[in-house]
């Protein structure tokens, strides 16, 4: 019988569990519903376009998010003491104390570096979906603009994750001399910029969309389709 986790563990086995589950059903559904579009593009005969490659490429990614949600699932182990859940969330400097922790924060390192290339995929098939679905001058001029800030932002966060720290590996072991920029700080910028290309993708066909000569109610549903598709 494996040892009981220690007192200040705080469930962290446990959330890490609940968390690998939901990235396996999220990531699987993700994939279901990019395999209908495929094949409801090769029933039509309707070649792929640059969209689809998009969210190809984001589906791939997602999997591989997946499997490193998995290698962090699979290195909390209840026997290793845990000084916190990652390093941007420590009281005290981070420190490996075995091989197990330091694969929990490799792992984490790899999976932000995926996450942004996933997100970042996933709004830019967005945009290019609405470059090929509406015609109007203006909404394609604002839809470049915004699809050329998701690609700035995109480089901007992936370069700024992966030389967060000087050198590399003190991402992962603070005992490395070297610096960090500010997490904290770098972590509300990403949240900040993430959320409002969201939010500027999600309104940017509903006047378009509410301009066509279709039933109110089919207008309605294709603003449900578009806003569930930039969430």
């Amino acid at each position: 019988m494996p040892p009981s986790p220690p007192q200040n563990e705080s469930h962290f086995y446990g959330r890490g569990l609940n968390f690998a589950i939901a990235s396996i059903v999220f990531t699987t559904v993700a994939v279901l519903l990019v395999a209908s579009r495929l094949a409801v593009r090769a029933h039509i005969g309707s070649r792929l376009g640059l969209s689809d490659y998009a969210i190809i490429l984001s589906t791939l990614f997602s999997i591989g998010l997946t499997l490193s949600n998995m290698g962090l699932e699979k290195s909390q182990k209840p026997s290793v003491a845990m000084i916190c859940v990652s390093p941007y969330k420590c009281a005290a400097p981070f420190i490996v104390h075995n091989v197990l922790t330091l694969t929990i924060f490799q792992a984490f390192f790899v999976s932000q570096i995926i996450y942004k290339f996933t997100i970042n995929l996933t709004k830019t098939s967005i945009c290019l979906l609405y470059l090929q679905i509406f015609p109007g001058v203006k909404l394609r001029r604002i839809t470049y603009i915004v699809m050329t800030y998701v690609l700035l932002y995109a480089t901007a966060s992936i370069i700024g994750t992966v030389v967060q720290c000087s050198p590399i590996a003190r991402m992962w072991d603070s005992e490395i001399p070297g610096t960090c920029i500010n997490l904290t700080a770098f972590w509300y910028a990403n949240a900040a910029a993430n959320i409002l290309g969201d939010c500027i993708i999600l309104v940017l066909p509903i006047r378009s969309t509410m301009a066509l000569a279709i039933p109110q109610r089919q207008k309605y549903g294709l603003i449900v389709v578009f806003t569930l598709g930039a969430l």
